[in-house]
């Protein structure tokens, strides 16, 4: 008897959603054919520039045409980073990418005084040290004040 063997080919489709939040927890879909979960699948971002930063997350295998991941915390300034599928370490598939979008946490103090100049502090993730950001400020029933 002949013997015949079965290769699954595998491709890599797209990438949802296209932007996150660099506080991480956005869980993204990569769509294809072929994810075996007998093998490993990892997620590897990398941003290029000014801003570069790279992270490298495990990716479930839901079906043979779904994977999916978890985003981490991006402990770097926004960036569009590039998205390579690895399976079992091998670079399979490079033409991905996703938006890290800057993510307001808290501002402290959450009050002040009506006649301004207090200090109010912003945190949160994606921030670039160099960049200047707006804070747009206002209470309930007053046009909003830019500062």
């Amino acid at each position: 008897g002949a013997t015949v063997e079965f290769k699954f080919v595998l491709s890599v489709e797209s990438l949802t959603p296209t932007s996150a939040a660099a506080s991480g927890g956005t869980v993204v879909s990569v769509h294809g054919a072929g994810f075996n979960a007998q093998k490993s699948h990892t997620l590897r971002l990398a941003s290029s520039g000014k801003n570069n930063g790279t992270a490298t997350i495990s990716a479930t295998v839901v079906s043979p045409s779904l994977l999916t991941a978890v985003l981490p915390l991006w402990q770097y300034a926004a960036a569009e980073a590039q998205v390579t599928v690895l399976v079992d370490g091998t670079a399979v598939a490079t033409a991905l990418s996703v938006s890290i979008l800057e993510s307001w946490g808290a501002a402290v103090p959450t009050e002040g005084t009506a006649y301004g100049g207090d200090t109010i502090t912003v945190s949160g993730f994606g921030f670039a040290g160099d960049a200047t950001y707006l804070c747009s400020f206002s209470a309930p029933g007053a046009p909003s004040q830019q500062s």
